[in-house]
């Protein structure tokens, strides 16, 4: 249907558990579609492999501009993967990577692409353990990134080393929305 499609502009198939070889299948149409404009895949199993595929799709897709992958369990290799999409993709303003047990190293690749994607508006990484380094490797992306509003990295998973105030100075900065809710700082 996405193959061919020319009218759909917003797709939401969340909690279909579609796993990973619907995940491959919709990446496949995503390659192809040049109309969707949204997605939501929310809470569908795709997994490692399915995260994988939808970065590849990422990477040459010109026109979706927000993707749901929210629930997938994508992990540090669909994050890593969808992270080095996001140095190439030039029409995502919107994604939302909640829940997918994404840690410090995937965290830390997302941060260094946000650092050069210049359409990314807003990011949603919250609960998930991207540790200390990814959260300082956001704010440090939000100084190079001037199109970046709002990034929601909450989930009591951190224990910074910078006082809140740091990022009270950066959301000040940049007029920034910066979500830390329930998380806890250490001086």
């Amino acid at each position: 249907m996405l193959y061919v499609n020319k009218s759909l502009k917003n797709l939401k198939v969340g909690g279909n558990k579609i796993g990973s070889m619907g995940g491959h299948a919709i990446a496949d149409a995503l390659v192809e579609n040049t109309t969707l404009q949204s997605i939501n895949l929310r809470c569908n199993g795709i997994g490692v492999d399915g995260g994988i595929a939808v970065g590849h799709a990422l990477r040459v897709n010109t026109t979706l501009e927000s993707i749901s992958l929210a629930r997938n369990d994508i992990g540090e290799m669909g994050s890593i993967e969808i992270a080095e999409a996001l140095h190439e993709n030039t029409s995502l303003k919107s994604i939302n990577l909640s829940h997918n047990k994404i840690r410090t190293i995937g965290g830390s690749s997302l941060a260094q692409s946000l650092k050069y994607n210049e359409h990314l508006e807003e990011v949603d990484l919250a609960h998930n353990k991207v540790g200390n380094k990814g959260a300082i490797g956001m704010g440090n992306a939000l100084l190079k990134n001037q199109i970046l509003a709002n990034i929601n990295i909450s989930g009591k998973h951190l224990i910074l080393r910078y006082s809140p105030n740091n990022f009270s100075r950066l959301t000040t900065q940049k007029g920034i929305m910066w979500d830390l809710e329930g998380e806890s700082f250490w001086p």
